[in-house]
């Protein structure tokens, strides 16, 4: 008889934070304004978050001297559908929004900071709120979220 190990997912978990932000502005905008608040420097990672056939553009930073990573991921997408129906408008194209963590359809932008620093947390959400066009920055509770298997990156 085989014997079945399972190796049980909360040991892949890794504590982190996360900061939801709302904000109309460009990636590579917001980017950069978080970049000269924090003194850092997040780039545009290689290669995107791709989940399914979606793909979220992502920017990292490693901050080597405080041991800590950023990542700054878009939560909404637009996906565009063509659409074949020889109806009205004949063949149209559609754009379908799709969101990383679909739970919080309302946040643009996710900035997750590797490892967890309660410390730290609440001024960086209070500096982040100094950012123009930033509507609204707040930390999020990931043992709450649904979804939160796509911010394992």
């Amino acid at each position: 008889m085989a014997t079945v190990h399972r190796i049980s997912e909360e040991l892949f978990v890794d504590s982190f934070d996360l900061i939801a932000l709302h904000s109309n502005m460009e990636c590579y905008a917001l980017a950069y304004h978080i970049n000269k608040v924090f003194q850092i420097l997040l780039v545009r990672a290689k290669k995107d978050l791709e989940i399914s056939t979606l793909s979220y553009p992502i920017f990292e930073y490693n901050d080597e001297v405080n041991d800590e990573d950023w990542y700054l991921v878009k939560n909404v997408v637009q996906q565009e559908e063509n659409d074949e129906n020889q109806g009205l408008f004949g063949n149209s194209t559609t754009v379908k929004l799709s969101y990383l963590l679909a739970e919080r359809k309302e946040v643009n932008y996710l900035l997750k900071l590797y490892p967890e620093n309660s410390v730290e947390i609440k001024k960086r959400v209070q500096a982040i709120r100094t950012i123009p066009k930033v509507s609204m920055a707040y930390q999020l509770n990931i043992d709450q979220l649904k979804s939160k298997r796509n911010l394992i990156f």
